[in-house]
């Protein structure tokens, strides 16, 4: 179906490329097989194909199934179950670098795409297009700022998306698992260095939080 396109198609229509979807079909061909083998219908390809033009277009499930020829509901049923097959495997790729070994190789990685050395990574915020659900909705609504992205050259190695929208970057980095393992074992430049834009003041505050406990 959408392998027949062009590459520069497959980027306009599924933010992917041949490879790109060759290597998620393959990764997820285990899973997705078995569903193919019940449905009788629906490729590996084109299951993931389906669920990356839902991601891409941000449409509605009716459109995306009208644009592949097929029902809404099995729109519905690819994209849940492939988002549910990639979820599953988020460990295999969203790694913060813990081993020494792993920090020597992004600081180098760094380094050479920014030209700064000693970083391990960088903080930034990002909003994700999404339907309010009616009940709640105050909690969707967000400031500048969503949750928190750790970035290994140009690869996500942390994200903590448990706080509404409203909530400050920095409350969000403090509180998160990451923030935490920081404030414990962080050593210092040996580590490496978290960069961040001016409002978010992370280190600074884990600092300032570790010197009124020590003066306690």
């Amino acid at each position: 179906m959408a392998m027949y396109c062009y590459e520069d198609e497959l980027r306009r229509r599924f933010r992917f490329g041949r490879r790109g979807i060759e290597y998620l079909a393959d990764l997820l061909r285990e899973d997705l097989a078995r569903e193919t083998d019940r449905s009788c219908s629906l490729s590996v390809e084109e299951q993931v194909c389906i669920a990356l033009r839902y991601y891409a277009s941000g449409s509605f499930m009716q459109v995306v199934g009208d644009t592949h020829g097929i029902h809404k509901s099995t729109v519905c049923r690819v994209v849940d179950k492939v988002t549910k097959d990639i979820v599953k495997r988020h460990k295999q790729f969203i790694q913060w670098p813990v081993d020494e070994a792993t920090k020597r190789r992004v600081k180098s990685e760094f380094s050479n795409i920014a030209g700064f050395p000693g970083v391990i990574g960088y903080v930034d915020g990002s909003h994700v297009r999404l339907i309010k659900p009616s009940p709640d909705q105050e909690r969707f609504y967000q400031q500048k700022r969503i949750p928190i992205y750790k970035c290994d050259g140009r690869k996500f190695t942390f994200i903590n998306e448990q706080w509404p929208g409203s909530a400050h970057d920095s409350f969000i980095f403090r509180t998160s698992t990451l923030g935490c393992h920081l404030e414990r074992n962080h050593r210092g430049l040996e580590d490496g260095i978290v960069l961040g834009d001016s409002g978010k003041k992370v280190r600074d505050e884990i600092l300032s939080q570790k010197t009124k406990e020590e003066r306690r």
